[in-house]
């Protein structure tokens, strides 16, 4: 959430005022006030936490950002913050959540011995740095919090693998990992293979989009783009959104889909496409595969890639590519499609107003449905601490209970029910995912059921395509 104007002069204004301030005290507790509502016009929900320590010491602010937890402490001294008040920030974070971040703003900048002992930890500890030149830039709105947030964690953890730097001849991966394994019959899979039917897309993911009667689709379509230029959108899309957990992808081929979670499973997937046909034989083959890959952006809507990929692996181009944001409330913060729309430099082509929602629930003819697992979503080991061997799921694999049945949708004016085929679509996958409220351990041999089925309707070009979010629970306790 990008702030809006009158909340960045607002910041601005604070600033200067503070900087004049001659208590020591009086400035400081002002400039953390100024950091919460730096936090809070970005949406990151931050709120102060004056509990305790082991050490007698408290923290200043606590805030949550793209699935971590932050620490944040704040400083406006004369001199430098050395390594105690480093190493301070560090005992604060021993008692919290492995997923936790440290963020330290000083207005008089660190030592070297501060800066040094930041990256000595860094395999322990995740600890970030703004000196006096990156917060008051912040603070007056020269540059973008949550982008130099999202990059700086980036660099100083070295939380992924991939380079930072795009070149054409260079087998690039984006910032973000995959969040989750597919486990099934104990192996590790990239994507979900099932059996399907014509060329829409079927997705699987926990999105919960809403049930507004307003909704606007911005779309920008391309006839042609190679591979190299498809990373770089979902780059500029990362660096100006971030991912979040709940992106997918679906892979249509005819007579078959393949489903996965994450970005870079989806381009591991459209770049191995010669293995997928290798080991699935009985395949329908049409030169070219119907794709769509999706991402909410919290609190701001659905991002959207519909593409048609060449299946001749000799030809690395992708026709009738749209991208698109799907948007429920206007006026809402537009600075970040501006922005991203302008580093595609472009504009969009089309924006639609729908006058209906575009989810909707499938109503179940039972109160529940009983599903057997085959398989499991595992999550990585950084959502658990590394001395904790058991590991956890939050979804199961199943067969489709509604695969090959015919399904009585209700008959009310909705979007989502305009687009072709739709009854079909929804029972032609074999296979199915189903999202679990609730962390499990993976060895757990609960009794499953399917409770709820949410149904959300993607923009794409040329073909229908509908996300799927079916929300299940165990039996037994």
């Amino acid at each position: 959430m990008f702030p809006t104007g009158q909340n960045q002069m607002l910041l601005k204004k604070k600033f200067e005022e503070i900087k004049d301030i001659k208590n020591p005290q009086t400035r400081g507790y002002k400039f953390e006030e100024l950091m919460l509502d730096l936090f809070r016009f970005y949406g990151l929900q931050p709120r102060r936490d004056r509990g305790v320590t082991k050490s007698g010491d408290q923290i200043d602010l606590i805030a949550n950002f793209e699935g971590k937890h932050l620490i944040v402490e704040t400083k406006f001294l004369k001199k430098p913050v050395d390594r105690t008040a480093i190493e301070k920030l560090n005992s604060k974070m021993e008692i919290r959540q492995p997923n936790t971040i440290g963020l330290y703003f000083s207005m008089s900048g660190f030592t070297k011995n501060a800066e040094k002992y930041v990256s000595d930890i860094i395999k322990k500890r995740n600890i970030v740095l703004f000196d006096e030149n990156e917060t008051k830039e912040i603070l007056t709105s020269r540059l973008d919090f949550e982008r130099l947030l999202r990059r700086k964690i980036f660099l100083q953890t070295k939380e992924s693998k991939v380079a930072l730097e795009i070149k054409e001849d260079e087998d690039v991966r984006l910032l973000s990992e995959d969040y989750h394994d597919i486990i099934i019959n104990q192996t590790k899979v990239e994507y979900l293979t099932t059996k399907s039917k014509g060329i829409d897309c079927v997705l699987f993911s926990p999105i919960y989009y809403g049930f507004s009667d307003k909704n606007y689709w911005i779309e920008l379509y391309y006839p042609n783009i190679q591979f190299k230029d498809l990373l770089f959108i979902l780059r500029k899309y990362e660096d100006i959104f971030g991912f979040s957990d709940k992106s997918s992808y679906c892979i249509n081929q005819t007579n078959y889909s393949w489903f996965g979670l994450g970005v870079e499973s989806f381009l591991k997937a459209l770049k191995n496409r010669a293995i997928r046909y290798k080991k699935t034989e009985d395949i329908i083959k049409h030169h070219s595969e119907a794709v769509v890959f999706i991402d909410e952006i919290p609190g701001r809507g659905l991002f959207s890639l519909s593409l048609e990929p060449e299946i001749n692996p000799n030809r690395d181009m992708i026709s009738h590519v749209s991208i698109s944001f799907l948007l429920q409330d206007i006026p809402f913060p537009n600075s970040r499609y501006e922005l991203f729309f302008k580093t595609l430099n472009n504009n969009p082509e089309c924006i639609e107003v729908i006058n209906s929602t575009v989810e909707t629930r499938l109503e179940l003819e039972e109160d529940f449905i009983t599903i057997k697992k085959v398989g499991y979503l595992k999550l990585k080991n950084d959502f658990y601490p590394e001395n904790e061997r058991e590991e956890w799921s939050d979804g199961i694999i199943c067969k489709n209970p509604f695969y090959n049945k015919k399904i009585d949708f209700p008959r009310h004016n909705n979007y989502f029910f305009n687009d072709r085929g739709i009854h079909e679509l929804f029972a032609t996958l074999e296979n199915f995912i189903i999202f679990l409220p609730h962390y499990e351990s993976v060895d757990s041999h609960h009794k499953y059921h399917l409770r709820e089925v949410r149904l959300l309707s993607v923009p794409s070009s040329g073909f229908s395509s509908i996300c799927i979010n079916p929300i299940g629970d165990w039996l037994d306790h």
